[in-house]
């Protein structure tokens, strides 16, 4: 009875990542391969959603394609496996987060530039190295990003990503657009160990 249930569990996963890359549709599996053959990657198998792996100077990558919820939209998670002791949350902040400063329930970090901490929620491990990590060109690179759509940075102990919700498949998953994503992404991180 246990190895009935243990193999309908096996089926069910199995058709639920076919079913994932059969409703994705024609022209995302043609912009996904695009993607696999400028990097000599692959498709990751045993996955939820949409997900390419390859290499980019050295370091894996993955491009995740998170389809839309009841309640949430697409989303793009573009991350570079290159681990860090250092943690750092970057977003957009919002009139919640402002309101949550002014009541005390928020500590961010604040690195000294008024405009950019007035714009950008920052959290991390290490205060120091993240006033260190956001000077030059890591504020004028995610102020980039972030006007192109992005809303998250992250780093964390095993990667540096970003997250873009409502994505356009033809631009923001081009692979000329991906190369520079890692790209920027590795500019990033170069501080961050």
């Amino acid at each position: 009875m246990i190895n009935l249930i243990a193999l309908f569990i096996a089926i069910l996963f199995v058709v639920a990542v076919v079913l994932t890359f059969v409703v994705t549709g024609p022209a995302r599996n043609k912009t996904l391969k695009s993607v696999v053959e400028r990097f000599d990657g692959s498709f990751a198998i045993f996955t939820f959603w949409p997900t390419v792996k390859g290499k980019y100077q050295g370091f894996e990558f993955h491009i995740v394609l998170v389809p839309a919820g009841k309640s949430s939209p697409e989303k793009l998670i573009v991350r570079l496996l290159k681990p860090s002791v250092f943690t750092l949350s970057v977003s957009r902040e919002t009139a919640l987060a402002r309101l949550g400063k002014k009541i005390r329930l928020i500590n961010e970090i604040q690195i000294n530039d008024p405009s950019f901490d007035k714009e950008f929620l920052i959290f991390s491990n290490r205060p120091v190295q993240t006033v260190h990590l956001l000077n030059g060109s890591a504020k004028s690179i995610l102020r980039e990003l972030f006007a192109s759509g992005f809303q998250t940075f992250r780093i964390d102990a095993t990667s540096v990503s970003l997250l873009k919700p409502n994505y356009t498949l033809e631009t923001d998953v081009a692979p000329a657009r991906i190369e520079d994503i890692l790209q920027k992404l590795l500019t990033l991180s170069s501080n961050a160990v």
